[in-house]
């Protein structure tokens, strides 16, 4: 059976869905293929017992309180995806029992530096002075995304002038990145170590403002100093924020919001094979039916989209190449465990704890190479920031750990089982040790995830939720300067955690929101084209 539409979207995770809002909203007739029964990939929750299991927020950044909102959550709502936000008032409580840290990070520029000050006294001027920078380098990303040069399609009419308009406004932003904002670009080349001992942060202050590497995946010695700034901003600027029926609210409110605009989502239909013809991609084969785009946004992978969907002998080198220059990003595993105390019973009182055996995140990297010890665990609580979020007198703690490269392949399937119970017994021994409570005593339910779980139900590479490793020659300042290397499969355009924005709920988001607009434009020009042609 053959269908025919303006885009056809790969997976109705929040890349998918990001995009789907976007390309339905400007009228393109729109079909999202999801091969779950069920939209949101990681932005899901499930239910073990009487708890229901968030299963993979810690939390969304750039949302913003109502009449203030960030980025994510002004797209949201420009889109009519309507949320319930909850918001959390600090950052990060990082705890470091050997080196007697026990930081509890407010937001607030003035209140974060304020406690800085207090953790590592005598740093209040330098860390001062990382804020100011960071706020010259992020000036500089805004003014370099409001004048990003106007795309042009090669065979669409006027195409000549449309080239010639685009250098120039190209050779015109170059030129004001490096005389008005030179601290974006020189942010954006330097690592997150480099960076800061030019602003002569002290080493353990570093090593605090630093903690959010973890969210990315990349170490300190690798991430450019630009992406963690801008991150640890708008932790800070806007807080974050959890939506109150768990993050599967999201997935649901944005498919209801794809309905609305006329966008079609089908379930339980998986895409086999890319369609191409002409050297293009002109559209997907399922099961059952042969779907003809104008365009195809993927959300899927890139690597398994090239390895398993189309002809590799067939592609341009320059893709293969490309391509082959990633390198995947950590694996993570994850405890849900319900509990039969409250949280306060219990005795935890943040949301998010950043359990550490060592501050210094390039240790603690080198030590995620392998699959146990890694010493390195986060513990979410929800209770927190929503307090019914499991039934009276409960609370439910969400243990997740990471490892780097395929430290799973040794293992034997008869093997599994123990081996991720082992992992699981030593995140709760860390916590408990760590924050001074009693895990095991109060069980109820427990589930344990690790990447063969994230492999069988995401379908990525290793099982990383991650997509790419972030670094300095390839984070987000880089990538959006390169953002034509996402399109360079004519008629195939790809988004989410391997997107522009890298990783993270929002910025897989607003990946497929800013790959739906170049979508969007193509399409309009291709429009023009055949009216030109009569």
């Amino acid at each position: 059976m053959e269908k025919h539409v303006d885009v056809v979207v790969i997976g109705a995770g929040s890349g998918g869905l990001g995009a789907a809002l976007y390309t339905s909203k400007q009228g393109l007739k729109t079909l999202v293929l999801e091969r779950h029964n069920l939209p949101g990939g990681a932005v899901t929750s499930f239910v073990r017992g009487r708890f229901e299991f968030e299963a993979a927020l810690h939390e969304a950044c750039e949302v913003g309180p109502e009449g203030n909102r960030g980025s994510y959550g002004a797209y949201l709502e420009a889109m009519g995806v309507d949320i319930d936000w909850r918001q959390e008032h600090n950052t990060f409580h990082m705890v470091v029992p050997s080196e007697g840290i026990d930081a509890n990070m407010p937001c607030g520029r003035q209140n974060f530096i304020d406690e800085m000050e207090r953790q590592v006294p005598g740093c209040r001027e330098s860390v001062t002075n990382f804020f100011k920078v960071a706020e010259k380098g992020i000036a500089g990303m805004h003014y370099m995304t409001e004048h990003a040069p106007e795309n042009y399609f090669k065979g669409t009419p006027g195409v000549m002038v449309q080239k010639l308009k685009h250098d120039a406004q190209m050779a015109k932003l170059k030129a004001t990145l490096s005389t008005k904002y030179p601290d974006f670009l020189r942010m954006a080349s330097v690592t997150i170590n480099e960076g800061m001992d030019m602003l002569e942060i002290p080493k353990k202050a570093q090593h605090i403002m630093s903690s959010y590497w973890v969210y990315l995946g990349a170490p300190p010695k690798e991430m450019d100093f630009f992406t963690n700034a801008m991150m640890l901003l708008a932790y800070i600027d806007k807080g974050a924020a959890v939506p109150s029926m768990k993050s599967h609210e999201i997935s649901l409110a944005c498919e209801k919001a794809v309905r609305e605009h006329g966008g079609e989502i089908w379930y339980g239909t998986e895409v086999r094979k890319l369609i191409v013809k002409n050297g293009r991609v002109a559209g997907v084969k399922t099961d059952h039916w042969d779907i003809y785009a104008k365009e195809v946004i993927s959300n899927v992978n890139p690597h398994i989209v090239l390895g398993n969907m189309m002809n590799q002998k067939a592609l341009p080198e320059k893709v293969l190449k490309y391509y082959n220059s990633k390198q995947l990003a950590l694996n993570l595993y994850t405890a849900y465990i319900g509990l039969d105390v409250s949280a306060e019973e219990l005795g935890v009182a943040a949301y998010s704890s950043l359990l550490n055996t060592t501050s210094d995140g390039d240790e603690m990297y080198e030590a995620a190479h392998q699959l146990y010890s890694n010493g390195y665990t986060i513990v979410n609580c929800l209770n927190n920031i929503i307090p019914d979020s499991s039934p009276d007198g409960t609370c439910t703690l969400f243990l997740t750990g990471m490892t780097y490269g395929d430290v799973w392949k040794d293992v034997k399937p008869e093997e599994y089982r123990r081996v991720k119970q082992k992992i699981a017994a030593q995140m709760i021994d860390q916590a408990e040790c760590a924050m001074g409570i009693d895990i095991r005593s109060h069980i109820e339910e427990i589930e344990i995830a690790c990447a063969p779980t994230f492999v069988r139900y995401m379908g990525t590479p290793n099982g990383t939720p991650y997509g790419y490793q972030v670094k300095t020659n390839d984070g987000i300042p880089m990538r959006c300067m390169n953002e034509g290397e996402y399109h360079i499969i004519p008629g195939l355009h790809f988004c989410g955690a391997t997107g522009i924005l890298t990783d993270g709920f929002n910025c897989a988001c607003m990946s497929g929101a800013k790959t739906a607009q170049y979508v969007v434009e193509k399409i309009k020009a291709e429009s023009k084209k055949r009216s030109a042609n009569g």
